[in-house]
């Protein structure tokens, strides 16, 4: 469990419109960093499920998985070999003081 402060937790509850960004890399070596119109409006989802439905037994597995649809109108993307990629995201709401 993470800690959160009491702004956090208040947008959490009141339905607050998450940011998401994400580091996307790729099998060649490289990286790149995604934020903001990156990500396909709606698109961005994370889904978690444990490997006995409804319990959790001793020895069981957590397994979690993240989806989400690039936005490549423009082409930003067109140059890039996403096979053998892998995406590290991350979700959070701007406080009041910036972070």
């Amino acid at each position: 469990m993470l800690n959160t402060s009491l702004e956090f937790q208040s947008l959490a509850s009141a339905g607050a419109r998450p940011l998401i960004k994400a580091k996307l890399f790729l099998a060649n070596g490289g990286s790149v960093d995604l934020a903001g119109d990156d990500f396909m409006e709606g698109t961005p989802s994370f889904t978690h499920a444990t490997s006995s439905s409804g319990s959790f037994d001793i020895g069981a597995a957590i397994v979690g998985s993240f989806s989400c649809t690039l936005n490549n109108f423009d082409g930003r993307f067109d140059e890039m070999d996403f096979t053998g990629s892998r995406i590290v995201a991350q979700v959070g709401f701007e406080l009041s003081d910036g972070t």
